[in-house]
């Protein structure tokens, strides 16, 4: 198979596309579409410091905090994200949950980083060891 023909599909389906197993069945993460954009924001506002945590890799401890302070709101933010429905999300074991809050932040990372959150951006840039090119 040549570079070409290495992934057939990839105009079909992105890269930017993910699947996170979990124990209620695959998950598929998409970029956020723009009707999802107002609820996401909604929830997502409370907990924004989640998106950092989650970026750096930090310790669980950190995104155990940002879960018992801001659970609702993160969970409701993850079922926009992926079109679940919020108490199946809910009811994903820990470890899951954490693995479809990465793959969310994950896929749309540069929407968060550049539209939503520039201290997202300016941590990225720094973690990346680039320049923002933002004054």
């Amino acid at each position: 198979m040549n570079n070409t023909e290495q992934k057939p599909l990839e105009a079909i389906e992105p890269s930017d596309i993910r699947t996170v197993p979990t124990s209620a069945g695959d998950i598929t993460v998409e970029p956020l579409r723009i009707g999802q954009l107002p609820a996401f924001a909604r929830a997502i506002r409370q907990c924004g410091g989640l998106l950092l945590a989650v970026a750096d890799g930090t310790d669980p401890d950190s995104m155990l905090f940002h879960i018992a302070e801001h659970g609702d709101a993160i969970i409701e933010a993850c079922a926009v994200a992926t079109r679940q429905d919020a108490k199946s999300i809910a009811a994903l074991p820990p470890d899951e949950f954490i693995a479809v809050i990465a793959a969310v932040i994950g896929v749309n990372r540069d929407f968060f980083a550049r539209r939503m959150n520039p201290e997202l951006l300016a941590r990225v840039a720094h973690l990346a060891g680039s320049r923002t090119g933002s004054t």
